[in-house]
């Protein structure tokens, strides 16, 4: 059910705990029936990641960034190919056995880490230490309800992190909220209720397909970069 608040749509639908959502998708394969490569889904495959993987690295080498925290780090399959252009990376989630599993596999990387944590009530566990210069929200927001981008933005404004990434869809021209996580639904941050700045850079995925509404878009769908003030 559909329900429009003033130019604004929610969807109707009953919250359910962040952990339970998300451990349930990883368990169930939610993001990756159709495809073998990522337990994470189609936004972390290296098809889809191509011009990722070539811009992130030279896009951070401009502003001095070398440390970073990824939220919702998922399989660490796409950021495995570029981790060594950092210094430090810290992969966080929320589900214990996906983090235990990258522990596991990727222990022999230097001066990778991954640890568990809820980025909406422990935020500053996830960026303590190591002098972080930039925190990457990348098919993270998409899935939370606008009451909890409120709680991670807030706090990435109260921290002393730099710079943030954010998927963000440069040409929507309006915002919804949803009523759960794992709902999913474009954003353009530039809009209301977010209101934030052009950012300094956007990273385009064209090969990522998506649908919203009744057409299939595939050309604005970015990860962006702003600076935290």
């Amino acid at each position: 059910m559909m329900i429009e608040e003033k130019n604004r749509v929610v969807v109707n639908n009953i919250e359910a705990g962040q952990e339970e959502v998300f451990t349930k998708v990883y368990e169930e394969l939610g993001w990756s029936k159709h495809q073998i490569e990522s337990v994470s889904g189609t936004g972390s495959t290296l098809e889809n990641t191509e011009i990722l993987r070539s811009e992130l690295p030279k896009v951070c080498k401009k502003y001095n960034i070398n440390n970073i925290v990824d939220i919702a780090c998922g399989d660490f399959n796409w950021m495995k190919e570029i981790v060594s252009e950092f210094k430090y990376y810290r992969g966080v989630d929320i589900v214990k056995d996906l983090i235990k599993a990258n522990k596991e596999k990727y222990k022999k990387i230097e001066n990778v880490d991954f640890i568990v944590a809820d980025v909406i009530t422990e935020f500053d566990k996830c960026v303590k230490g190591k002098d972080i210069d930039a925190v990457i929200l990348k098919d993270v927001l998409v899935h939370f309800p606008d009451k909890h981008i409120i709680k991670v933005l807030d706090s990435l404004h109260k921290s002393s992190i730099k710079y943030v990434f954010i998927t963000h869809f440069d040409s929507l021209k309006i915002n919804c909220d949803i009523k759960e996580f794992n709902g999913w639904r474009p954003q353009n941050f530039t809009l209301s209720p977010w209101g934030m700045d052009k950012p300094l850079e956007s990273i385009a995925s064209p090969t990522e397909k998506y649908k919203w509404g009744e057409n299939i878009h595939n050309s604005d769908k970015t990860l962006s970069l702003w600076q935290i003030k």
